[in-house]
Parts: structure tokens; sequence; C-alpha cells
């Protein structure tokens, strides 16, 4: 059994492609989050793992380079939205997100303040319905650290992490688990390789982020959570522990958090 915990099946794919990928999940027993990043990719979230409930499954929210183009009153009426989203599938919806802090690609303050209103918002959202939190964080660690400790925020889930060790034990620290992609079978990602070796397994679970970042060796590729196999056997080989056991204890994580 394998989890990819964040794909964006929402974005970029043909029917057929989301079919095809469907089909070949349940062949490999292979769970898959489908993870929004505005209103109308998180209602697709929600309709693909409606296609196959028992392996996938939908996260839902809006991405903070999303929300910082947006008024306060244009996130509120996508939050109101999102939760009445929520509240008609519960039973699809397992965490809320991606939501957070991007200063790679938003550097304005008036763009970086509604960042953190609408990640306010999120965290609202998500103590109401008890779900966790996915959260993209870009060249915005320490203030995103500084937010988790302000606001005691539980059940955290780093996406796609691929910075330094010290951020990624201030996480572990907070109790937050860490997502890595596929970025960690690239040549050149030693400095992320050494991360993973350094994060004891407990804390980890694994994700595509598909379209994107395909890993070694389908580079060139369009991205699939079929591919995240290969993700679990470089961490198992990181980890210098056997297939079978990354992936248990890592689907273990990703079970236990998601609350599946």
């Amino acid at each position: 059994m394998l989890y990819d915990t964040h794909a964006h099946l929402n974005l970029d794919y043909t029917e057929e492609e989301i079919n095809s990928i469907i089909e070949k999940s349940i062949e490999q027993e292979i769970y898959v989050n489908v993870v929004g990043v505005d209103l109308e990719s998180s209602i697709r979230a929600v309709e693909i793992s409606k296609l196959n409930s028992k392996y996938f499954f939908a996260v839902i929210g809006i991405h903070p380079n999303d929300a910082s183009k947006k008024t306060k009153e244009e996130i509120d009426i996508d939050i109101e939205k999102l939760d009445g989203l929520i509240a008609s599938n519960l039973d699809c919806i397992k965490a809320i997100g991606e939501t957070g802090l991007d200063y790679f690609r938003e550097k304005d303050p008036s763009g970086v303040a509604m960042q953190f209103y609408s990640f306010n918002k999120h965290v609202e959202i998500a103590r109401k319905y008890n779900l966790p939190l996915v959260l993209h964080i870009r060249d915005a660690h320490e203030d995103a650290i500084k937010f988790i400790k302000e606001e005691n925020l539980s059940n955290v889930l780093i996406h796609c992490f691929s910075d330094k060790l010290e951020y990624a034990e201030q996480y572990v620290k907070l109790g937050c688990k860490l997502s890595f992609p596929g970025i960690i079978t690239f040549k050149k990602s030693i400095d992320l390789r050494e991360v993973v070796s350094k994060i004891d397994i407990s804390n980890i679970v694994l994700e595509t982020d598909c379209p994107y970042l395909t890993p070694e060796p389908f580079r060139g590729k369009k991205n699939s959570p079929i591919y995240i196999e290969t993700i679990f056997k470089e961490v198992s080989k990181i980890k210098n522990i056997s297939y079978n056991e990354t992936c248990e204890k890592i689907c273990a994580n990703s079970l236990f958090f998601f609350n599946i």
C-alpha cells in the first residue's frame, strides 16, 4: 500500500488521464489526496474523490498566491463557499489546504497581508470541522513557524518541504508532519536527502505534487500518483531500511494524519 498525500489531478489532466490514474491506483493500492488551490479546483477535487471513495480523498482550500490577489471580502466569500462544500462532503474531505504563505511569488506587503488573512480563515474552518491543515510555505518559514506557535496549531502538514534541516527540525518540534516530493530523487538534491535522513520516519509522509516535480527517472513526463512508488523507494534507500518497512511506516503516518 502507498499514499500520495498531495496530487493535483484537478489541474491539467484530461478525463481520460484521470480515469486511467484511478484505475492504476486501485490496481496498485495507492491512496491519493486530490488537493484544491482555489474554489473551482476544490470543487473538482471533491468530484474526483467521489469517483472512487475508497482510495481517493479531497483536500480543499485557497492557495496563498491566489489569496494575495483578492480582497478580504472576496476571501470571505470563498471561505463561506468552502464551508458549504465541507458540510456537504465530510465523508471525502480529509483536510483543509493548501493554504499558507508564499514570499517567493508575493513580496508586496498588501499581498502578504491577504495571505495571512486567508491563512487565518483556513485555520478557523479547520477548527470548526476538526480537520488537519495542509500548508504551502515558500520562503516564509520563519513567519510560518511563528504563526503555528502563536496559534497553537496541531495536525499540521508542511506540503512539499524542500528547505533547510533547521526549519524541518523546528516544524517537527511543533508537532508538524513533513511531506517530501520527488525532488528528493533529483541528483542535485543532496541537502534535501540529508534532511530526510535526519528526520525521524514517524514525521514523514510523501507526495508527488503532480502534475509537477516528476521524480527521476521519469523527468520530462507529466507527473502522476503512479510515480509515488519511486519516492518511497528513494526514502527506503536514504533511511537504509527495507522498502516494505518504509511503506508500512509512512503509510501509517498518512492514514493516521488524515484520519482514514
